[in-house]
């Protein structure tokens, strides 16, 4: 896995703020995306080209060293980490030509910032797909059996393949740097595919740290991130949850 810093300039960052500003809805994070790795190519080779080519890469540059074509997917990000329970692949297109023609991802974190992080992933070395209504990106030492995938061997890993649809906050938590995480009701939606059930936001006993989860998916998700309730607020989408690292 390849790591970029890259730094835009006072003019460039201004540019993309007035087209695609923050807060305008998370389409706007695709088209942003594109037009930061648009100036990353420019600065190493002035020369090049772009198109948007019709066999399902995001982007496709022209005129590189040694490469008639070079073909990537985009993805964006404005977490400042790569958050791999949010990258998802919808296209078949997309699919094929991550997995059959092997063209780099391009990972765009920070995608707000002036001073934000490029990583460059490739498929099978640091990540693989696993198939659901869209393709789910998963980190490479995720250590998946790869019979499940095909709903084959379903004992090996069939806890975490079937346990809930909760795991996106397993995996939300893990990818955190800090001992104390807030998660706020209106972000459930971004993080989990989903907005929160009536009885998260109405009833203390959903949020209670109990040793027996197995008819509460959520409480498992978290517990099973190493983490546990500490305090939270009921008021609608207005509420949150503060999540501690460690064992009440």
């Amino acid at each position: 896995m390849e790591e970029e810093i890259f730094e835009l300039s006072d003019l460039e960052y201004e540019q993309l703020n007035s087209k695609y500003p923050h807060g305008k809805g998370s389409g706007l994070i695709g088209f942003r995306s594109e037009e930061i790795i648009k100036l990353y190519f420019r600065r190493k080779y002035p020369d090049c080209k772009f198109s948007k080519p019709k066999n399902g890469a995001d982007l496709e540059v022209i005129g590189l060293p040694n490469s008639f074509s070079y073909f990537l997917e985009v993805k964006g990000t404005a977490d400042s980490r790569i958050a791999w329970q949010k990258l998802k692949v919808s296209s078949e297109h997309s699919y094929k030509m991550l997995t059959e023609e092997k063209i780099p991802l391009y990972r765009v974190t920070s995608v707000f910032d002036q001073n934000l992080s490029i990583y460059i992933l490739k498929y099978e070395e640091d990540f693989i797909l696993e198939p659901e209504p869209r393709w789910s990106i998963k980190k490479k030492n995720y250590n998946i059996d790869v019979r499940d995938v095909h709903g084959e061997n379903q004992g090996i890993r069939g806890d975490r393949k079937m346990s809930s649809k909760y795991l996106p906050l397993t995996d939300y938590l893990k990818d955190q740097n800090g001992d104390e995480i807030t998660f706020l009701f209106s972000d459930a939606q971004k993080i989990l595919g989903f907005s929160l059930p009536k009885s998260a936001k109405q009833y203390q006993a959903f949020w209670a740290n109990q040793a027996d989860t197995t008819s509460r998916p959520w409480a498992k998700a978290w517990q099973d991130a190493g983490f546990y309730v500490e305090s939270f607020r009921l008021s609608g989408e207005d509420g949150w949850v503060i999540f501690k690292r460690g064992r009440k």
